[in-house]
């Protein structure tokens, strides 16, 4: 029996099994968590279906979260079925800043329907945006280039190329992605006061350090109109360590283990 028996477990903003938000509900199943999904838009609604019923469920709404009567209709909906729930999962949808990263919506949202910032700044997602702009470009990738693409992780190969300066359009979608990056990272440094600093992680910010450390990020971090002068003093650090997370759980439960009385 999983840690999660017994539990409820609202997900939302469901669109395809190659997202985050999917992940999660697969990973609360398997702990044993009864679940509902929500669904966009009509045309999502079978998809969404099938996906709840590989996961033993057949509570699935509607969900637009920009409408507030259907927010209002989505969990008097749920209170139909359960008395309460215990876990919210809420994929935040991309917000972009200007024409360029509108258009990009447009394009993934034609493959993904919904868009999360996730499936943006994550490696896909760097491999993504340079799709998206290759498209735009009106020539072909250079051979090389398209081969390595192939042969291996695209958003790896993005990056590195974008460094080095070998490809334009590579450049271009780094240059992009570390700009949504910042405005994400600054969004979030809002939400949770982070006064005394953002820390980025991962496997993507180690390997773009140099092209973090330009303007660009800096400068979505903090456009957020009368909000700029609140996030200007706050700096953000990029972790380098190999396997800092682990690292800290280990040390977490050192610490846990030491502060227990030995029987």
């Amino acid at each position: 029996m999983g840690f999660l028996a017994g539990k409820r477990a609202v997900v939302t903003g469901l669109a395809s099994n190659r997202s985050i938000a999917w992940g999660i509900a697969q990973a609360m199943r398997r702990e044993g968590a009864e679940l509902a999904l929500s669904y966009q838009s009509d045309k999502l609604r079978s998809r969404v279906e099938d996906m709840a019923a590989e996961l033993g469920s057949d509570l699935t709404l509607p969900l637009d979260v920009a409408d507030d009567a259907q927010i209002d209709a989505f969990f008097a909906g749920i209170a139909k079925r359960w008395d309460g729930f215990d876990i919210l999962v809420h994929s935040v949808a991309f917000a972009p800043a200007d024409q360029l990263q509108v258009d990009l919506l447009r394009f993934l949202q034609s493959e993904f329907g919904h868009v999360s910032w996730e499936r943006v700044l994550s490696g896909p997602g760097l491999a993504s945006i340079y799709r998206f702009l290759q498209g735009r470009a009106g020539h072909a990738a250079p051979a090389w280039l398209h081969e390595r693409l192939q042969r291996e992780d695209a958003g790896a190969v993005v990056g590195e190329v974008g460094l080095s300066g070998r490809d334009p359009v590579c450049t271009q979608a780094l240059d992009l992605f570390v700009s949504i990056y910042g405005a994400q990272a600054g969004n979030l440094a809002l939400e949770s006061l982070a006064l005394g600093g953002v820390v980025v992680g991962g496997g993507i910010a180690p390997k773009i350090a140099p092209a973090l450390s330009i303007g660009a990020f800096r400068a979505s971090f903090e456009e957020k109109g009368r909000m700029t002068s609140y996030l200007a003093p706050i700096p953000v650090y990029v972790i380098r360590a190999d396997f800092a997370t682990l690292k800290g759980a280990a040390a977490a439960l050192n610490a846990r283990l030491s502060a227990t009385p030995k029987v």
